[in-house]
C-alpha cells in the first residue's frame, strides 16, 4: 500500500506545468549514440517528509520512448535508496492510465523506468516507491507534444546563474550531504564564555596523614589508581616513627589492651549463657500465657452461664495477668542483655587495633576514605614516607560535576538572574549539552560579586555526569543565555560558510544544483544561526557537507566529473 504525502516542488520556470528545462550537459553511460544537440529535459525535485526525488527526462513526444532518470535520497541520512521497486503512473486526461514498474534500482539511488506516450496531450505523473519505503511522489501535469519540433519550441532558454554550483547526486551521496528546510524558530541570543569542569562541592577530598609517618598496607592491600572506594573504607595504615621509650610504652599499653579484651570476652561469654537461659524461660512463659489466656476465656464463658463461681473467674484472670507480667519482664531483661553483649563486642573490637600480620607492636594509624568516589591519586608504595602536608590519596566523585564560568562585567546587564546555558565540549563541536533539557542540570550559583582582578562574576552550573563525558579540569565553551530572544528564520551553524570576509549558504536550486546565497546573520543560539537576509522560509540549505560543496565550486572548469 502506498500513502500520498504532501510534497514541495523545487522548480525553475515551468514548462507545461512541471519541472525546469534542464539542458543535460552530462551524458549518462546508458545513453544511445549522442546526438549533436541533446534534447531539452525536465528535472523536477520533489520532497516528502522522508525522501527527496530528483527526476530527469526529455520533454515528452508522442510515440517516442521516454527514459526517466529517477534519483531517490533518504533525507535523514543523505544516503541513496538502495532497495524496493519503483512504479511510474501516468494518468492522461483523456486516455487510459499508463504504468511501468522496475523491480530494483539500476545502481544505488538511481531507477531508470521507460514510458511511451501513444498520443499528445496532458498527463499527470507520479512515482511510487515500494516497500520498505511506501512513498508517493507527484510530479504534476506534463504536456506530451506531437513532435520533436513542438517539444523544442516549448523549451524556454535555460539561464544558469553565475553563483550556481553543479554537484551530482552521486557525489552528494558519497560525502553524505544533508539538507535543512529553513523555518522560523525561537532563538535566544547567547554569550560565549570559556568554562571548565570542577568537582562539585563535597565530591572531592584529599587524604593526608595526621602526623609524619610511612605507609603500611592493610590486609586487603593498597588501593590502585582509578579504583572506586566507598566512604569509610580503609585505604592504608600510617606508621609514625617512635623513640625507644615510646615504643616500650606502646607495647605495655597493647598488653593491657589484650588483657582487657580477654576480660571483655569472658563477660560476653557469661552473658551469652544468661541470654540462652532467658530465651528458654521466655519460650516457656509464652506457652503458659497462651494456656492462661484460653483458661480465662473459658472461665468467663462458664461464669456467664452460671457454671463457674466468681472466685474461679477472678483466679483465672489473675493467673493470666501474672503470667503476662512475668513474660514481659523476661523479654525486657533479654533485650537488655543482648544490647550489653553487642556493646561488649564493640569494646572488644576496639581493644584490638588489628595491625598487619607480623607487626603486633607497631602503632598504626588508619587512613579512611572520607567520601565515595574514584582514586585519581594513589601512587604511594609500602614504606613511603609522608609529611602532614602531603596528599596520600585524592578521591573525586564525578557522577555530578560543576561547570564554572566567568561572565565579564560589561555582559552582566544582558544576563537574566537565573540563566541557563549550553555546553560545547572540545572535539564534539556539533554536540551541545543543553542544560534546559539535561535531566537534573541547573544553576548552582551566580555570584553577586565581581572579581576586581578579572572584572567578571563567577557562575556555576550543576551537571549530572553519569556517562563520564565531562572530566574534571576539562575546558569547554559555555553558551550563556541572555535576555534577548525572538522568533526568526534559522539554519544550523554547519550550513553557514565564512570565506574572505563573506558569509553565505548553499541553497538547493534543483536536485544537482546549488546556489551560493550571500546572507546576513543575526543571533547565534548554540548550533543555530539567525538569517536576517538572504534566504526565504521553506528553502533548503546544505547543513552537512557545505565545505565539500565549497571546494567543489572552486575546482577548475573541466576538472570535475560530470557523469552520473
Amino acid at each position: 500500500m502506498f500513502r500520498s504525502v504532501r510534497i514541495a516542488l523545487l522548480l525553475a520556470p515551468l514548462v507545461a506545468g512541471v519541472g525546469c528545462p534542464h539542458s543535460h550537459d552530462h551524458p549518462h553511460p546508458h545513453d544511445d549514440a549522442a546526438a549533436e544537440e541533446e534534447a531539452p529535459t525536465l528535472a523536477p525535485t520533489i520532497f516528502t517528509d522522508r525522501y527527496q526525488a530528483f527526476v530527469e527526462f526529455p520533454i515528452p513526444v508522442a510515440g517516442e520512448p521516454i527514459e526517466f532518470l529517477a534519483h531517490f535520497t533518504e533525507l535523514a541520512t543523505g544516503a541513496p535508496v538502495e532497495d524496493g521497486g519503483l512504479e511510474v503512473v501516468a494518468t492522461p486526461v483523456a486516455d487510459a492510465e499508463l504504468r511501468e514498474r522496475v523491480d530494483a534500482p539500476r545502481r544505488p539511488g538511481l531507477y531508470v523506468p521507460t514510458l511511451t506516450f501513444p498520443s499528445p496531450g496532458e498527463v499527470d505523473l507520479a512515482f511510487r516507491l515500494g516497500a520498505p519505503h511506501d512513498e508517493t511522489f507527484r510530479l504534476g501535469r506534463v504536456t506530451v507534444h506531437p513532435d520533436a519540433d513542438a517539444a523544442a519550441a516549448a523549451a524556454p532558454t535555460e539561464d544558469a546563474g553565475a553563483n550556481e554550483v553543479s554537484f551530482l547526486l552521486e557525489q552528494q551521496w558519497r560525502v553524505g550531504v544533508l539538507l535543512h528546510r529553513v523555518e522560523r524558530e525561537e532563538l535566544t541570543e547567547r554569550i560565549r564564555v570559556p568554562g571548565r569542569v570542577v568537582p562539585r562541592h563535597g565530591n572531592a577530598a584529599h587524604v593526608t596523614p595526621p602526623v609524619p609517618g610511612s605507609i603500611a598496607a592493610p590486609p586487603s592491600g593498597l588501593p590502585e589508581l582509578g579504583e572506586r572506594v566507598e566512604e569509610g573504607s580503609l585505604l592504608a595504615y600510617l606508621r609514625p616513627p617512635l623513640p625507644v621509650t615510646e615504643a616500650a610504652a606502646l607495647a605495655a599499653n597493647r598488653a593491657q589492651l589484650t588483657a582487657l579484651r580477654q576480660t571483655l570476652l569472658l563477660e560476653q561469654t557469661s552473658l551469652d549463657v544468661r541470654r540462652a537461659e532467658l530465651a528458654a524461660r521466655l519460650a516457656t512463659l509464652e506457652s503458659e500465657l497462651e494456656f492462661a489466656t484460653r483458661t480465662a476465656a473459658r472461665t468467663e464463658a462458664l461464669f456467664g452461664k452460671g457454671l463457674a463461681t466468681e472466685q474461679e473467674r477472678d483466679d483465672a484472670r489473675r493467673a493470666r495477668s501474672t503470667t503476662a507480667t512475668d513474660r514481659d519482664g523476661t523479654a525486657s531483661l533479654l533485650a537488655r542483655i543482648e544490647a550489653a553483649i553487642e556493646r561488649l563486642g564493640r569494646l572488644a573490637g576496639e581493644a584490638s587495633p588489628n595491625p598487619p600480620e607480623g607487626e603486633p607492636a607497631a602503632l598504626l594509624l588508619p587512613l579512611h576514605a572520607p567520601i565515595s568516589g574514584r582514586l585519581v591519586q594513589a601512587e604511594c608504595i609500602e614504606g613511603q614516607f609522608f609529611e602532614p602536608t602531603d596528599v596520600v590519596f585524592e578521591i573525586i566523585d564525578t557522577a555530578i560535576v560543576w561547570v564554572e564560568a566567568r561572565v565579564p562585567e560589561f555582559d552582566l546587564p544582558s544576563v537574566p538572574p537565573e540563566p541557563t546555558a549550553q555546553l560545547r565540549v572540545p572535539g564534539h563541536a556539533e554536540t551541545l549539552i543543553d542544560l534546559r533539557t539535561h535531566a537534573g542540570a541547573g544553576l548552582a550559583h551566580f555570584s553577586p560579586v565581581v572579581d576586581t582582578a578579572t572584572h567578571a562574576a563567577r557562575i556555576l552550573f550543576e551537571v549530572p555526569n553519569e556517562d563520564r563525558r565531562l572530566r574534571v579540569g576539562q575546558s569547554l565553551d559555555v553558551l550563556l543565555e541572555t535576555r534577548t530572544s525572538r522568533r526568526a528564520l534559522a539554519v544550523p551553524a554547519s550550513a553557514v560558510v565564512h570565506d574572505s570576509g563573506e558569509t553565505f549558504v548553499y541553497v538547493l536550486a534543483g536536485g544537482e544544483t546549488f546556489e551560493t546565497r550571500y546572507v546576513t546573520t543575526g543571533i547565534e543560539d548554540g548550533g543555530r544561526i539567525e538569517i536576517v537576509e538572504g534566504i526565504a522560509e521553506g528553502e533548503r540549505v546544505v547543513s552537512r557537507g557545505a565545505p565539500i560543496v565549497r571546494l567543489h565550486s572552486l575546482a577548475p572548469e573541466g576538472a570535475v566529473d560530470h557523469h552520473h
